[in-house]
């Protein structure tokens, strides 16, 4: 035989390669292949109906487990409003005690000065009443100026 002149060791292209001689299948030996296949398919059948079942439960699975971070994701949510409503009660509180504070401060600032005004006036009105009497001047104009002082303290207007 002679070989292929490009390729040592392949026969030319014009000879024939005969293939391994086999034998034809037996009658009982088809029967046991038959049912071994049959038995194949069915273990391939029940193999493929779990992993079926498995993915449907890992998909259920998921799908619970979506649901959960949901409901926790609102649950934090709701803490977290729930955290800043009563965050924004303090500071509303903390404003409403700092405008009292303020507004009691101006109020005792505006007390002091009216007490001093009052002092101050007091001594005028002393201080003019003993003028009056000192320099003999009418007592109209002392009662007018005891009147008018004594209103203006509780108010009025003289």
């Amino acid at each position: 035989m002679s070989e292929h002149p490009r390729h040592p060791g392949i026969p030319p292209s014009n000879s024939k390669i005969v293939p391994p001689y086999i034998p034809p299948p037996r009658k009982e030996s088809l029967k046991s292949e038959n049912a071994r296949l049959k038995a194949e398919v069915e273990r391939l059948t029940s193999n493929n109906a779990r992993l079926k079942e498995a993915i449907d439960d890992s998909y259920k699975a998921v799908d619970e487990m979506e649901k959960r971070m949901r409901e926790w994701d609102e649950e934090i949510l709701n803490v977290e409003i729930a955290k800043n409503a009563k965050l924004m009660d303090e500071i509303e509180q903390l404003k409403e005690a700092w405008v009292d504070k303020k507004m009691q401060e101006d109020r005792d600032a505006l007390l002091q000065q009216v007490e001093r005004l009052t002092k101050a006036g007091d001594e005028l009105h002393a201080f003019l009443i003993n003028y009056i009497v000192e320099s003999r001047i009418s007592s109209a104009y002392l009662n007018k100026l005891d009147d008018g002082w004594h209103a203006a303290k509780e108010g009025k207007q003289p």
